[in-house]
């Protein structure tokens, strides 16, 4: 059998994952099997496999294939030299926010991240997967003290520490809302966030 073309082989890993999507929101993460997913695009569990390890590496897949050209971009600019990383990761997180909260991709694959979060061997890979974009970050934040825009009294450490709390809480804020926070305006409160973030972790010469 002739092997697929590069083209071919992208669409079949599209394929899986639109099936991927639709049964983790129809039936949730935990109770869909990479064979039902196979059976959905109308392919075998080897095609899976093929593309994925297992369905973490599916999950994360829907993750990077949620985000927006325009937030990936302002990602992958953040330690490219020339460049201001400070002010890129505040670009970024508020592309982010942007995203997430609205009806978007994203906030549908986070929502699919929280389920997956309650089954522990998803979760441990997830956060393995997650920590190399988190190196990336932590990377940028040390390129900013370099150039000396932290502020002084802001340690490495404690910025990457601020900015991971902030994703995490605009996540929790949007796909895990209780009750006393549902009728809040987030986008109100996100603002005053990133404003707050931006002068803790800002060198004093650059909010002038």
């Amino acid at each position: 059998m002739a092997r697929k073309t590069k083209a071919e082989a992208e669409k079949t890993r599209q394929q899986l994952l639109d099936s991927a999507m639709k049964l983790f929101c129809e039936n949730g993460v935990a109770k869909t099997t990479l064979a039902q997913i196979a059976a959905d695009a109308e392919m075998t569990r080897g095609a899976i496999y093929w593309h994925f390890e297992d369905k973490a590496d599916l999950l994360h897949a829907l993750f990077e294939r949620s985000i927006t050209p325009e937030a990936e971009r302002l990602w992958h600019s953040m330690t490219e030299e020339g460049a201001d990383p400070l002010n890129c990761l505040l670009q970024a997180s508020h592309t982010f926010w942007l995203e997430l909260n609205t009806e978007s991709i994203l906030k549908q694959v986070m929502m699919l991240y929280r389920q997956a979060e309650q089954v522990p061997e998803l979760a441990e890979k997830l956060d393995e997967m997650h920590c190399q974009e988190d190196s990336h970050m932590y990377q940028a934040l040390k390129m900013a003290s370099e150039q000396g825009a932290l502020h002084p009294d802001m340690s490495i450490e404690a910025a990457f520490t601020l900015f991971h709390t902030l994703h995490g809480g605009m996540v929790q804020l949007v796909c895990g809302a209780r009750k006393c926070t549902v009728e809040l305006d987030k986008e109100k409160i996100f603002r005053e966030l990133i404003q707050g973030v931006e002068r803790a972790v800002s060198a004093p010469e650059r909010l002038k």
